[in-house]
């Protein structure tokens, strides 16, 4: 998830760099691209589960079910919040991090809030579109 991240698309592009800075709705475009790949990963997700599942031999569906959803919620306990959450502070800070490690907790702590805005657009596109795909 942090190769499509906001920052990384504008790094690997110089013309995203200039359409980010001349347009505010092409940079509110820009910041949709992270949690729209997210979702749809968890999209496909539960059905992969749910093969793997059948596949070590389980018979019962419940069962099958059952560790289809435990899976499930690590991946998203472990990606989605924390590889998210602390990836994105320690990149944006590591450099002063390096130079003055002392100051680490500080820096996460001014730098974690910044996410804040990614967590809401996920919620937003997790709602509407996540949801909404799962009825089809």
């Amino acid at each position: 998830s942090l190769l499509v991240s906001e920052s990384a698309l504008i790094s690997s592009s110089p013309r995203l760099a200039q359409l980010d800075q001349a347009s505010a709705l092409f940079s509110s475009a820009i910041a949709m691209v992270q949690p729209l790949c997210l979702v749809g990963i968890q999209q496909l997700l539960p059905p992969l589960f749910i093969a793997i599942g059948k596949a070590e031999g389980v018979v019962a569906f419940s069962e099958v079910q059952m560790r289809s959803f435990s899976r499930y919620f690590l991946f998203q306990v472990l990606n989605v919040f924390l590889v998210t959450a602390i990836a994105g502070s320690i990149f944006d800070t590591i450099a002063i991090i390096i130079e003055n490690p002392e100051a680490a907790f500080e820096m996460l702590g001014n730098s974690l809030p910044r996410l804040s805005s990614f967590f809401m657009t996920f919620i937003i596109v997790k709602s509407f579109l996540g949801l909404g795909v799962e009825l089809v």
